[in-house]
């Protein structure tokens, strides 16, 4: 069972007559005892502690502890010592559902459009963000200048003064909440490092790539190699590109067909290999299984794709 808190106070949905003359401890036993038979609150959901929902009700911790244990009393709720307080299984009452467990996926997915998360510098991150939410004044974290935060402004200036030769004044700097224009400006300024970092161990895995392609499927023919984080293969003709992406996948590789990118009609056959988040080890293991998975479409198909 859950460690965590699952129900938050407001979701309780307790509202108290404070002018009537029900106790307000009965009120809470109520709509606690209400939500437990219509299956809002479902067993194993745990409650706030007695102290957390006293303070978002406005009442003494005292009235929501009798109203927990009237509760628990009437077996409408368990509690152990050191945990949370939860909803007890109800007669006519299912527990709640259980999320089905989460595909494994392919063993190999050649998706484009990937970077690798495993070199974001997350430590580096936390130690600045734990550096300016320490330091920062109050008023920083509400609303601003439509400009945007002049901390911000000035570190995006000094940067470009710094870095890119420019004399920008923080006066200038315009931070954008729209996806379009901000996503230049975080890369250059903030990515900019990482990006030039990533960019040769991104060009060690298209080599890979590209190698292991032509050793292992010599008739398949890669283009737009400069994309960045992945390419393109072009099929030997009469070979498909939904046949291929069906193999593979039984092969445990996840590739995609151009097919769909398509402005109008039908054109030539091919597949798109993204890299960017595989070591060159399992770019080596994939295009293995695609080649076995070619194999496997018949010797004719292999044969065209070994030309």
């Amino acid at each position: 069972m859950s460690t965590v808190n699952s129900t938050l106070a407001h979701d309780l949905l307790v509202e108290l007559d404070r002018t009537g003359a029900t106790p307000l401890h009965r009120q809470i036993e109520a709509v606690l005892r209400d939500g437990i038979r219509t299956g809002r609150l479902r067993h194993g959901a745990s409650l706030p502690s007695s102290r957390r929902l006293a303070t978002e009700i406005g009442v003494s911790r005292g009235v929501v502890v009798e109203a927990y244990n009237q509760l628990l009393a009437e077996g409408y709720l368990t509690s152990t010592p050191g945990s949370y307080t939860r909803v007890a299984a109800v007669h006519g009452q299912a527990a709640a559902a259980t999320p089905p467990p989460r595909s494994a996926g392919p063993y190999i997915d050649f998706g484009y459009g990937r970077i690798d998360p495993a070199s974001f510098p997350r430590e580096a991150w936390l130690r600045s963000l734990r550096r300016v939410l320490t330091s920062a004044p109050h008023n920083r974290l509400n609303y601003l200048d439509g400009y945007g935060l002049p901390e911000l402004r000035t570190a995006v200036a000094d940067y470009l003064n710094r870095v890119r030769g420019t004399s920008a004044d923080p006066s200038q700097v315009l931070i954008t909440s729209g996806y379009g224009q901000a996503a230049a400006l975080i890369i250059g300024v903030l990515a900019g490092r990482g990006a030039r970092r990533m960019r040769p161990v991104y060009r060690r895995r298209r080599d890979v790539l590209l190698a292991r392609l032509a050793e292992s499927l010599p008739g398949f023919e890669p283009t737009g190699v400069a994309a960045g984080l992945h390419l393109v293969v072009w099929l030997p003709d009469g070979m498909g590109e939904n046949d291929v992406v069906a193999a593979a996948a039984d092969h445990g590789v996840r590739v995609a067909g151009v097919g769909p990118y398509r402005l109008a009609g039908p054109g030539r056959q091919g597949l798109i290999l993204g890299y960017g988040d595989l070591s060159e080890g399992r770019i080596a293991d994939g295009v293995e299984a695609l080649a076995a998975a070619v194999r496997s479409l018949g010797t004719a198909s292999f044969e065209r794709s070994s030309r």
